[in-house]
């Protein structure tokens, strides 16, 4: 965190800076040379000698009857109790002063006054009194605006958006800051605009977004609306680090790097994200050690160059943060060794305590000490236990003095970490609970959930099942909430991580619904999971989105209540699965050491499901040679042996109920990593499963779908082709005008954009003017799991590659301004193709079907030749239109025409040729 500017300010004598530094040190002869000599005194970090000679300034004053020297005197006096964390006296030093100002007139009172609220500011920020904060920054503001004081009120304004940040209000924090952005460039260079820029730079990683700052002609004018929100980031840091290198400031070129470094982690936590939804090919890890190898550098400068032992301590807690989590990936090429650094750093552990110990008791510093604690918690080495245990129980003292209920919750909730991994599961239930308690007395939802869930596995390890299940449930809602707060936020590192913070609770309580105590699991216990499962699925797409999505389930009058959510949802599902007798639904959601399917049946009451038992392991490799094998243009007998097994586990269980019932479309809820394999691929060891005459569609959640009827020959079409070529990608001269002839001869009532038409701007025009059906897209795109990465070509004319694409939030704005209050039928994306190695790159078509409204939506999982692409498609729309089928059994006869083909070409009837075509809705 950065320390508030507040720091900084203090009131001396009119015409003089504010505790800046001075050429001399003069005799103390008046009672302005007190004031001079004590603002040196405090910066050379002689608080002692400047306490006593501000309060013999205070008494001569009072005698004197000099009433705004004497309010000054205790400014100043509450501020240098504050940097020695005498937080009663800082507090009686404000109260005191605030008593001389009734003798005080006119526009001197109120400049006093404004100072005064701003080091009270400062101590409520740092006794994490943040509404009082907020309150005492905004009222200065005003009064520094009255009195046309620009530069106090920009750095009012400046530590307010610091409490925001601190507060977690993050939206009105960055429109805050980006207001400032304007003033905080054009002051001279100072250290006050040093910080400045380092506190911009540091609101634009937290919550910037390319969106928000493109909109900001600040940034245009500056050149920089090529750079995305970090790219911003770390030029404004940059600036601050040379605006401090001009002064020789070591303390704020200290602070830039530290900055620096908090951004390179940021960049680092997005590179390893990449990595590990891909191969390693996509996104090699030699990509995000680079990244952290230059976060690593930075922090280490900042410890070098800081005079200040607080900063040089943050930077070391923040450098071994970055090595412990970089130890935690097997065979990271760095030399020394990740577990070399953070050995080496935590050495002189005894050396690195009593350097905390020296340090004020205020918040910063208490959580500092937290900090501490979770890493070597997280080393999980039994030699720092009683290290840790006495760490946490001197932070728990050191809360109560100052009274941060917050700090208390965080050490009752590691030590009950501390106490469980002693066995001591008693006190760590005991304490795990009372950390619960005052999380929420705090109202803090982003520390609640952590022991809210540490709580259920410990529940779980004791065989406390029923009492699990509720805790998991309590922490899925606790989770839930803070995740829809965080949501627009494009920063991991704020934002609740799907894969880290989301999806593992979920998947715990899952597995634990789905445990076999008994031969059968419970009808209740499976309808819970099922709910969960599909929760789970809305809760990756809104991740992805960036959004709260709209729930198709019709609430009841018993909603609020758990039963009621889960009963509106098996309602929801009964509904839609009886708009075609002929569908099942089939979930299936991988567990840590089990594959679980269940399955919903038209007309049926009771849930069917099959748990697999198979390790995570297993799955993952298998899932990989699926793809693999399934995108292969020369596919072999032997390449069938990955499909089988997916086919063995997920499929063969329900084949005789799916005969049974005359079930022809499976309606797929498919967890994250299988969406990468097309089921039209898995084998029975016989024939594909679309060989047995199954249709299937991949559902993104029962809760977002409602189907409705199709007819083609009822349907308006727009058919949009874009011919301008792209570096790197195929040109599709060929296939586009080939393409809208054949599909000219198909359908009926059709208009074409396309012959370098294909725009923005054409396409906004066309959709504003009429309404269309169906709307098919032929053009270059990709479809990732980052929301970045998901995008389509246009026909614009530009090198810059946002000029000339359309994003998901673009695309599905245009699709929605339409003059007919009804969403499209289907969405079609062809020589479209998901990002290579990217196994949750279906995200990018579910989250296009979602928020452009779409029915359902038809794109490629891999890239395709044009011909493949062609014939899938004119085939699709010719089983539409002749035999009046469903969009998904359109899908499996086109499919099944090219498998039954009299071609030579034997590659034609694999996969890789046909398999890549997925429906993407009803």
């Amino acid at each position: 965190m950065l320390f508030c500017l507040g720091v900084a300010i203090a009131i001396v004598p009119e015409n003089a800076s504010a505790f800046s530094s001075g050429d001399t040190t003069p005799q103390p002869e008046t009672i302005d040379d007190w004031q001079r000599r004590s603002q040196i005194l405090y910066q050379q970090g002689k608080y002692g000698d400047a306490i006593a000679i501000l309060q013999s300034a205070l008494a001569a004053s009072t005698a004197a009857g000099d009433f705004p020297k004497a309010a000054i005197a205790c400014i100043n006096l509450s501020q240098v109790y504050q940097a020695v964390g005498q937080w009663q006296e800082a507090r009686d030093a404000i109260e005191n002063s605030s008593g001389f100002l009734p003798n005080i007139g006119g526009k001197e009172r109120d400049k006093i006054f404004a100072r005064l609220l701003e080091v009270r500011g400062k101590l409520e920020l740092s006794l994490n009194q943040l509404e009082s904060a907020i309150e005492d920054w905004k009222q200065a503001t005003n009064i520094y605006h009255q009195l046309n004081d620009t530069t106090s009120e920009l750095r009012c304004k400046i530590n307010h958006s610091i409490a925001l940040k601190e507060s977690g209000n993050y939206r009105e924090m960055l429109e805050l800051s980006l207001n400032n952005a304007g003033g905080i460039l054009q002051l001279s260079d100072s250290t006050f605009k040093a910080t400045a820029l380092r506190h911009l730079g540091e609101v634009i990683a937290i919550a910037g977004d390319r969106k928000t700052l493109e909109s900001t002609p600040l940034f245009s004018s500056l050149g920089l609306e090529q750079r995305n929100e970090l790219e911003i980031a770390e030029w404004l840091l940059q600036q601050s680090l040379t605006v401090a290198r001009s002064l020789n400031s070591s303390q704020d070129i200290a602070e830039s790097y530290l900055l620096l470094g908090n951004l390179k982690k940021i960049v680092y936590s997005r590179a390893k994200d990449a990595f590990e939804r891909s191969n390693s090919k996509e996104y090699p890890i030699a990509q995000q050690i680079e990244i952290a190898k230059t976060a690593l550098d930075f922090y280490q400068k900042a410890q070098d160059s800081s005079p200040s032992e607080l900063t040089k301590f943050q930077a070391n807690i923040n450098r071994l943060s970055l090595l412990i989590d970089l130890e935690k990936q097997a065979d990271i090429p760095l030399n020394p060794t990740p577990t070399q650094q953070i050995d080496e750093g935590l050495q002189n552990l005894n050396e690195l305590l009593a350097r905390l110990n020296a340090f004020p008791v205020q918040h910063q510093t208490l959580l500092f000490r937290i900090k501490l604690a979770a890493l070597l918690i997280d080393r999980n080495l039994e030699s720092y236990f009683p290290i840790v245990e006495q760490l946490l129980l001197e932070t728990q003292s050191q809360a109560k003095i100052v009274n941060d209920s917050k700090i208390s919750a965080y050490t009752e909730g590691y030590l009950g970490s501390i106490y469980q991994f002693k066995g001591q599961t008693a006190q760590s239930n005991e304490l795990f609970r009372n950390a619960i308690l005052g999380s929420q007395e705090v109202h803090a939802n982003d520390l609640l959930y952590q022991w809210e869930w540490e709580l259920s596995k410990l529940l779980v390890k004791q065989g406390q099942k029923s009492e699990a299940v509720i805790a998991y449930e309590e922490t899925i809602k606790t989770v839930d909430s803070v995740r829809k707060e965080l949501l627009s936020l494009p920063n991991p590192e704020v934002r609740f991580t799907f894969r880290d913070n989301v999806e593992p609770v979920y998947r715990e309580l899952v597995s634990l619904l789905l445990s076999r105590e008994e031969a059968n699991i419970p009808q209740d216990d499976l309808k819970k999971a099922l709910y969960y499962i599909d929760a789970l699925q809305v809760a990756e797409l809104e991740d992805f989105l960036r959004c709260n999505l709209q729930s198709k389930v019709t609430p009841s009058s018993e909603t609020n209540s758990l039963q009621g959510q889960i009963a509106d949802f098996s309602q929801h599902l009964e509904k839609i699965s009886s708009f075609d007798p002929n569908s099942a639904f089939l979930y299936t959601i991988s567990l840590p050491h089990q594959l679980a399917t269940i399955v919903k049946l038209p007309q049926k009451q009771a849930l069917l499901s099959h748990v697999e038992e198979i390790e995570a392991s297993e799955f993952e490799e298998t899932l990989q040679k699926a793809s693999e094998s399934s995108k292969k243009p020369n596919f072999l007998d032997t390449d069938r042996a990955p499909l089988q097994k997916l086919y063995k586990w997920s499929i063969a269980p329900f084949v005789q109920e799916f005969q049974n019932n005359g079930i022809t479309h499976l309606v797929t809820v498919l967890d994250s990593n299988l969406r990468s394999v097309p089921m039209a691929a898995f084998h029975d060891g016989e024939k594909f499963l679309i060989e047995r005459g199954y249709s299937l569609s991949i559902a993104p959640s029962v809760q977002l779908i409602e189907p409705k009827p199709f007819k083609i020959e009822a349907t308006k079409t727009l058919i949009l082709g874009a011919t301008e070529t792209r570096t790197g990608w195929e040109p599709l001269t060929p296939a586009v005008p080939n393409q809208i002839e054949k599909l000219s001869q198909i359908l009926k009532n059709f208009e074409v954009i396309s012959n370098g038409q294909f725009t923005k701007q054409a396409l906004q025009e066309r959709m504003s003017s009429l309404y269309y059906n169906v709307v098919h897209i032929i053009t270059h795109g990709k479809f990732s799991s980052s929301f970045e990465e998901t995008y389509i070509f246009t026909d614009d004319k530009s090198s810059d590659r946002r000029n000339y694409t359309l994003d998901i939030n673009e695309l599905s704005g245009i699709l929605h301004n339409t003059p007919a209050a009804q969403p499209l039928e289907l969405l079609v994306f062809s020589a479209c193709e998901t990002a290579s190695g990217d196994r949750r790159a279906v995200l990018g078509m579910a989250g296009i079907t979602i928020k452009s409204g779409a029915n359902s939506t038809i794109g490629s999982l891999w890239k395709v030749k044009q011909d493949a692409a062609n014939e899938l498609m004119i085939n699709f729309y010719k089983n539409l239109s002749d035999r009046k089928v469903s969009k998904a059994e359109a899908l499996r006869l086109a499919q099944m025409d090219i498998i039954t083909s009299n071609s030579k070409d034997t590659l034609v009837k694999s996969p890789g040729y046909w398999a890549s075509l997925i429906l993407v809705g009803f």
